[in-house]
């Protein structure tokens, strides 16, 4: 009897002290977050910009990944391709019409575990328009710093701007958008 109750109040303790693992919430950590991307200007060239202000979490339910969740804000005035006249240009209603739409949304749909990663099928929406995007999640480091604990993801996408509207300067301006996102959220 004595054992068992020894056994329980173990099991107990342990269970109390363990980290919470099964299931986390971050915050994206917007100092070392980063949103990229590249867009061909005429076969000579790729145009490269970011965008610089955005927010977001994401849920990581590590006994069953699937339930694990992803949701991003992003600032479309906030692009940056290092060119004022360009950006004014991009800002405009011939791109991102940031006027009418001033934020892009990324909203995961389904997660599937896969080695070293997560499969993520999500609805993204642009301009108004919102399309279905699957990409890759690759795992990157985790762990805690300055008292906060951390976990960050890296991933490339390339999506058709035309799917979304976005028809300006089709051919000398290509329509494949390559995006390059690496994520760090720190755990709340």
């Amino acid at each position: 009897m004595l054992r068992n109750l020894m056994m329980v109040t173990t099991l107990a303790v342990m269970a109390l002290t363990a980290p919470a693992w099964a299931q986390e919430t971050y915050e994206l950590d917007t100092a070392h977050t980063s949103i990229v991307f590249k867009v061909d200007h005429a076969g000579r060239s790729f145009t490269w910009g970011r965008f610089n202000d955005f927010n977001g979490s994401f849920t990581i339910n590590r006994e069953n990944p699937e339930q694990s969740r992803f949701g991003f804000t992003v600032q479309a005035e906030s692009l940056d391709t290092n060119h004022d006249r360009r950006d004014g240009h991009l800002r405009s209603g011939d791109f991102f019409n940031v006027a009418r739409y001033p934020e892009i949304t990324l909203t995961s749909k389904t997660i599937e575990p896969i080695e070293d990663g997560l499969r993520v099928t999500a609805d993204l929406t642009l301009l108004g328009e919102t399309r279905e995007v699957t990409f890759d999640l690759a795992e990157m480091a985790e762990g805690e710093a300055r008292g906060n604990y951390y976990k960050g993801y890296d991933t490339e996408l390339t999506i058709q701007r035309s799917d979304f509207g976005m028809e300006y300067g089709l051919g000398g301006i290509g329509d494949d958008v390559t995006l390059y996102v690496s994520f760090e959220g720190i755990r709340q």
